[in-house]
């Protein structure tokens, strides 16, 4: 895959990787930013988010925006994850903004009455990052571990080797800002896309 202008290894299993190989045969940036394929329509306002944190927050290594979905687009997922798809993925912070865990399933659990209201408790991770590059370095001296194998996350790597995630939150757009995790995925983002006047 060519990132930045480079072809990276197809060996690398995720952006992440790619983006530490790019950074390898690049002079040191101050920061990488890490845009993926099946985040697709990523507001520039979540990259100008990123940025942002990082610079207010100097000891930030890795950022990542969520944002809270509604309880709509949440009973959708629902539907998703008990018909065995994957929806997206999901991510809880502490109360500095950090991530705690991010997983495929839907987190944290919801009581009842817990979607009454129109945004919902669940928070939505959105896969683009931002890196300090020695959060990349850290991140490629460490092993693939159970965790990252089991949710296919690659952000988990971080979690596991100690690397804190600074979580971003960012404004919900109004169109359903959904992952392309399944073939059957394409067609209702295109519909959303569409009814928000962005084909």
């Amino acid at each position: 895959m060519r990132v930045g202008g480079l072809m990276t290894s197809p060996e690398c299993r995720n952006g992440t990787d790619r983006s530490s190989e790019a950074l390898a045969s690049r002079r040191e940036p101050d920061l990488v930013i890490n845009l993926q394929g099946d985040a697709l329509r990523t507001p520039p306002a979540f990259v100008d988010a990123l940025i942002r944190r990082m610079d207010e927050e100097a000891e930030a290594l890795v950022a990542t925006p969520a944002m809270r979905l509604t309880s709509g687009e949440l009973r959708v997922l629902m539907a998703e994850e008990a018909a065995g798809r994957v929806g997206g993925t999901t991510v809880v912070t502490d109360d500095r903004g950090r991530a705690l865990y991010f997983s495929k399933r839907l987190i944290p659990h919801l009581p009842t009455g817990a979607l009454d209201g129109e945004l919902s408790p669940v928070e939505l991770h959105v896969g683009v990052y931002a890196y300090r590059p020695e959060a990349l370095e850290r991140y490629a001296a460490t092993s693939v571990g159970e965790l990252e194998t089991l949710e296919g996350l690659e952000q988990l790597r971080f979690l596991v080797a100690g690397i804190p995630v600074a979580v971003v939150d960012v404004e919900t757009p109004p169109f359903a800002l959904r992952e392309l995790n399944n073939p059957e995925d394409l067609a209702p983002i295109e519909e959303a896309l569409a009814a928000a006047g962005l084909e």
